[in-house]
């Protein structure tokens, strides 16, 4: 089931898969990438702001902007929703 391709010639057969050999090794050399990702134009304000750490910076300043907490979590009915 498993058999060999039959060969006509060898010698032919060997010089054709070292032919098929260098031709691949050479797309290879002169492969390019398809993504640029060494030349980024466009930047990415959300990437270079990290929010958190502004967030808890205004916080630690004695500002009124610090974290709030809601009044329907703190009125005690949070545990409800675990309840059966």
């Amino acid at each position: 089931m498993y058999r060999a391709i039959p060969k006509g010639n060898k010698l032919l057969d060997d010089r054709w898969n070292r032919r098929k050999m260098q031709l691949h090794l050479e797309k290879l050399r002169t492969i390019k990438p398809v993504v640029e990702t060494y030349n980024r134009t466009v930047k990415s304000v959300h990437l270079a702001r990290n929010s958190k750490k502004e967030q808890i910076f205004e916080g630690s300043r004695g500002g009124d902007n610090g974290p709030q907490i809601d009044a329907r979590r703190s009125s005690g009915r949070t545990g409800s929703c675990w309840r059966r």
